[in-house]
């Protein structure tokens, strides 16, 4: 035995060295047990500490809470607290390849730990190193990996900064059940995708027949106020064109440059045709101004509009650049022509119209020819003028009405009385004639009397 008291080591009951401190310059060979209460020491030096293996129970104990033995019944070493309850057992596999913390290590195991492993630095796996930022990923064996360009990496993670995707991979975030795919900001639901595809913001229900339903308004903005949203791309011609030509049967835009002039043709809303649509031509790069709705309240279809420089009616509100077919146009704002049958009229108004159409060449308070030329025709105000000429015209059509019948009363009082002349005229002829025999009859009794003297 070797024994030690508080400041000196004791080999048997003669030998004492040092003060607390044992130095060995070589090996310390122990066949049995070294025990001590008590080892108070700065430190303790040496080359090699050997418990022997040939015994049954090998151990060296420091105040029977630290034990480090050997057990013959196993062929490794550990080292553990006496207090079960908080075993520390540091073991090592037969084939020495590896250190077990609280369980035997697996083979060809450098490391095997029963229990959760805390680490408060970096943990560096050499094996793992290399060029950039990898994956990590745990295969079916529970082997950590790196995958840094395979399509595994990107189903075991996406990266939110941008993923580089391997060659024939075709990576997509989803869901590969009949659940839909939701997306949220803090945590709140704010987009949904359904297992129909169908696509709702700000709901998450969209409609059956609703592709997209947006709850909420919508912008399309790309800073320059040109940006389209498109429709239709079922025509051939357009399915013929390169992808990047190809936009649609139709595209309705924010047009901020609209045109210049005096005034300046303010923005709007522009439905144009691309290239290649269906009534477009492709050499003139499809069309603008199909339909344009203006800033200011102004509503266009078709490319021309009153020139501001040439034309009185910049204050249009629908202006249409070709035929305008219509079931019923109503115009409210029309002074009416009501008031021209309560004018007295004369035939000397009449004959002073016939003046100035002989004089002019247009009627009076019409506009001529090359006014109309020039600022159109007003079709309510038209419509009054023309009314207040047919107004005009039927009050002639009475008073000539009235000379008429006062023509056919004279004539019917001169034929009244041509009659009753023709009667006294009969009975006038009546009488000349009765006269004309009393003359005879007197004149013949005139010969008799006198041939008879």
């Amino acid at each position: 035995k070797i024994m030690f008291d508080a400041d000196s080591v004791m080999m048997g009951n003669t030998a004492r060295v040092g003060n607390g401190q044992l130095s060995v310059a070589g090996n310390i060979t122990a066949s049995g047990d070294i025990s001590s209460g008590t080892v108070t020491s700065g430190s303790i030096v040496t080359s090699q500490l050997i418990i022997d293996t040939l015994h049954a129970l090998s151990r060296v104990a420091v105040n029977h809470s630290l034990m480090i033995e050997k057990q013959t019944a196993k062929s490794y070493a550990e080292v553990s607290t006496t207090d079960t309850a908080v075993a520390l057992v540091l073991q090592k596999d037969s084939a020495g390849k590896g250190v077990g913390i609280g369980i035997t290590p697996s083979a060809g195991e450098r490391l095997s730990v029963a229990g959760n492993v805390g680490v408060s630095g970096n943990l560096r796996l050499s094996n793992l190193s290399g060029t950039g930022d990898r994956v990590l990923a745990v295969d079916s064996n529970g082997v950590l990996k790196d995958f840094p360009n395979s399509c595994f990496g990107l189903n075991a993670f996406w990266k939110t900064d941008g993923n580089i995707v391997p060659a024939n991979c075709n990576p997509f975030i989803g869901t590969t059940n009949t659940f839909a795919l939701n997306f949220r900001t803090a945590n709140l639901p704010r987009m949904t995708i359904t297992s129909a595809g169908n696509v709702g913001i700000g709901t998450s229900t969209p409609g059956n027949n609703m592709q997209l339903e947006v709850q909420g308004s919508v912008s399309i903005y790309d800073g320059n106020g040109n940006t389209s949203l498109f429709f239709g791309r079922e025509q051939p011609t357009i399915q013929a064109m390169t992808a990047t030509n190809q936009y649609g049967e139709w595209g309705i835009q924010y047009w901020q440059n609209h045109g210049t002039g005096n005034p300046a043709v303010p923005g709007g809303l522009n439905f144009w045709k691309p290239s290649g649509s269906d009534g477009s031509s492709a050499g003139n790069g499809g069309g603008n101004n199909f339909l344009f709705l203006s800033d200011n309240g102004q509503v266009q279809i078709g490319d021309k509009t009153p020139d501001p420089a040439n034309s009185i009616h910049t204050d249009y509100k629908l202006s249409v650049d070709g035929k305008v077919v219509a079931r019923k146009l109503v115009a409210t704002e029309v002074n009416w022509a009501d008031d021209e049958l309560t004018k007295h009229l004369t035939l000397d108004s009449l004959q002073q119209d016939e003046k100035f159409v002989l004089m002019f060449g247009y009627l009076s308070g019409i506009p001529s020819g090359k006014e109309v030329e020039t600022n159109g025709v007003d079709f309510g105000q038209m419509s009054s003028l023309q009314m207040r000429k047919i107004e005009r015209l039927y009050k002639y059509s009475f008073k000539f009405n009235h000379a008429i019948k006062k023509i056919d009363a004279n004539i019917l009082q001169i034929k009244s009385e041509n009659v009753s002349l023709k009667n006294e005229n009969e009975e006038l002829k009546k009488q000349f004639n009765e006269m004309k025999k009393q003359i005879a009859d007197l004149q013949n009794k005139m010969n008799v009397l006198l041939q008879s003297k």
